[in-house]
Formats: C-alpha cells, structure tokens, sequence
C-alpha cells in the first residue's frame, strides 16, 4: 500500500469493518505501553530524587556523564513505545515511526556501548586491565572458543590463534557497533525518501501499488543492508560485553552486572532484522478500503478550465505492507515493557560515586595482581639464595 494513499486515515474512520484480530493487537500494545511508561516513570522518578540527594551532598554542579547515559538509556524505551502504539492508529506515518524509532534505538546502542567503555577507567587503565583477558579466539564462533557468533568468519583474520584483546581489537568492536548506527539511520531515511518521491498507483489482484522504477531491488538492497547490519553490529555489541566483564573481573560481575547491561541492547540490534522478517509474511485484510483518485486524461478549455476524467481504485488499507507495520508496532510496545522492566533491575539507583567506587575496586585489583606476580618472583629468588 503506498502511504500517500493513506494520508488522512485513521482505524476510527472505519472500525465496525475491522476484524476483531485488531481489538487483540490493541490490547496486548495497549497493556506494554502502559507497563513501559510504569517501569520507566517509577525508575526514573526514584532515582532522580536520590541523584539530587547525592549531587547536592558531593557537590556536584552537573551530572556525571556515566549517569546521564544511564537516564538516556531507561528512559527511551517509554518514547519509543508510545511512537510505536500512535502508528497502530494512524498507519500512514509508519515511515516516519521507523526512522524516529531507529534514531531511538542508535542512542541507546551508543550510549550503552560507551557505558560499558567507560567502565574500564581512564587511560592507561584500558590497556593494563586487557592484561586481565583470558587468551581465547575472541572473533570467533562459541564453538571454536570466541565470542562472535553472528560473524564468527572474521576468526580466519583475526584469532587464528588463541590470544588476549588487545585496545585496538576492542576499537574495532566499537566500529562494528557505529556501522550499525549509521546503517539502521541511513537505510531507514532511505526508506522515507523513497516514499516521498511522486509515484502513480495501480491496483494488481486486489492490492494497490505504487509504480516505482527498480523498487524490488531497491527492497532486496534494503533487506541485505539490514541483516549484514544486525550481524555486524552484533558481533561488536558481544565482543566488547565480554572483553568488558573479562577486564572488569568476576568478583565485580554481581555488583555492576555489566554484561547483562551490554547484552540488553541486543534487542535493540536486532530490530532490522524482525522488520526484514515481517515483510516477508503475507498477511492482508481486503476490508475496509479507501478511494484513491486517479486522474486520466485532461482536457484544458478556453479561460483556464480543465476537465479531469479518471478512475476511483478502491485500495484495501491493511494489506501486507500495512500489517508489516502494525505487527512492528506491537512487537516494538512488547519488547519496549521488557527492556523497562530489566532496565529498573539493572540501574536500581542512580548513584554519583559509583564510578569512583568502580575506578578504586580495579585499582585493588591491580594491586593484587601486582602482588601475586611477584610472590612467585620472590620465592624463585630464595629457592637461588638457597
């Protein structure tokens, strides 16, 4: 269904020609949406009242920036989920939802891949805590011993052999996530510029569709560019949650719980490909319709006047392009209530001096590794003496 045909369209314009399956959808995102804005006001409202508490006791004039990411990623989800249930109602910004929601979803992915970075500490604590990194084949499969399933080819180049990470294989983990970013923006921008270029409408079989030169090819350019980028970005997302929570140590896992955090942006990533997979089904509805004017032949007379003859297509508005759409649209409330709801177990309070307390727990643990490489050191030296 081209959306220009729909402009103006809304479900109340004909719900006693709705299938009761619509009521279904509405209600199931109806019910996430309001446990999304539940989870999200409840966290955010709590912890800004003890981050106030905090800031005015430390003295802080701003707020770190580790928990201005931490507010930017929980409370996202409530925008987005609303974004999403509106377009239930009004299928014609369906485009514009999906740009909006991809920007939405990139900050989240970036702010939670800059989270976990900054977990590390300040420079050069990054590159001693990779000494702490198990020797494995990081960019490889879990089943030859790495981490990345989704691409686990880029072992041949980069872990032919078990080894530690290194700061410039977690940059380029960094890099994988940013290709993500831009692909999922410039691919959903690509997808509204091709709406709004003019285009003639027929209907074939029932169904209406807009005439657009290699418009199937522009789809499969789409679709691919859309699975490499879920796979790509995956693949960086995974490698530095676990680089992160290798660096950081086991005994810190259960306090800061960082690869749960990471891990939860996994949603996001994944997000070009439950689209690619939604427009594969063929679902429609034939009912209701909507008249689309098509206008052809024009006569100009004396004055100025015209006279205009042409056809009126009666267009099924669900059809399978539409339900693509709304089944996104209830997938994006669902999943939405679950990342709010882990998102209140994950950041229970938003302290100042977490960092601090994160920055001297790998000090101590610096100091401990000191210490037991020279303990053997030391006794290599009296077993000399002796």
């Amino acid at each position: 269904m081209p959306l220009n045909v729909l402009w103006g369209y809304t479900v109340f314009n004909h719900l006693a020609e709705l299938p009761r399956f619509f009521y279904a959808l509405w209600a199931v995102s109806g019910l996430s949406v309001a446990a999304t804005l539940f989870f999200s006001w409840q966290h955010v409202s709590e912890s800004q009242a003890m981050l106030e508490e905090n800031m005015e006791k430390e003295g802080h004039a701003l707020k770190p920036w580790h928990l201005s990411l931490t507010q930017t990623i929980c409370t996202l989800p409530a925008f987005t989920s609303i974004l999403a249930f509106t377009t239930l109602f009004v299928p014609a910004t369906a485009l514009a939802m999906e740009m909006v929601i991809a920007i939405f979803a990139s900050v989240v992915i970036g702010c939670l891949t800059q989270y976990a970075l900054l977990a590390l500490g300040t420079p050069p604590m990054p590159k001693r805590l990779m000494e702490f990194t198990p020797e494995k084949r990081w960019w490889c499969g879990s089943l030859c011993g790495g981490v990345a399933d989704m691409t686990p080819y880029f072992g041949l180049c980069l872990s032919r052999q078990p080894h530690k990470m290194t700061l410039g294989g977690l940059r380029l983990a960094f890099r994988m996530v940013e290709a993500f970013i831009w692909s999922f923006i410039i691919l959903s921008v690509w997808n509204v510029t091709q709406a709004m270029v003019p285009a003639s409408v027929e209907k074939v079989g029932g169904w209406c569709y807009s005439s657009q030169w290699f418009k199937a090819q522009f789809e499969i350019v789409t679709g691919v560019g859309a699975i490499w980028s879920t796979f790509v970005g995956s693949t960086g997302l995974m490698v530095i949650s676990n680089v992160v929570s290798a660096a950081i140590g086991d005994s810190l896992d259960k306090k800061i719980q960082m690869k749960r955090k990471v891990n939860s942006g996994l949603i996001y990533l994944n997000l070009p490909l439950l689209k690619v997979l939604l427009d594969i089904m063929n679902t429609g509805y034939p009912t209701p319709t909507v008249p689309y004017s098509v206008g052809k032949h024009t006569i100009i007379g004396e004055g100025g006047t015209w006279t205009t003859s042409g056809v009126t297509l009666q267009c099924p508005v669900f059809d399978r392009k539409v339900m693509s759409n709304m089944f996104y649209c209830v997938f994006i409330t669902i999943l939405m209530a679950h990342t709010a709801y882990v998102n209140k177990e994950l950041y229970p309070q938003h302290q100042t001096s977490a960092k601090e307390d994160l920055q001297r727990a790998l000090e101590a643990r610096f100091a401990e590794g000191a210490g037991e490489e020279r303990q053997p050191l030391l006794e290599e030296q009296d077993g000399e003496d002796i």
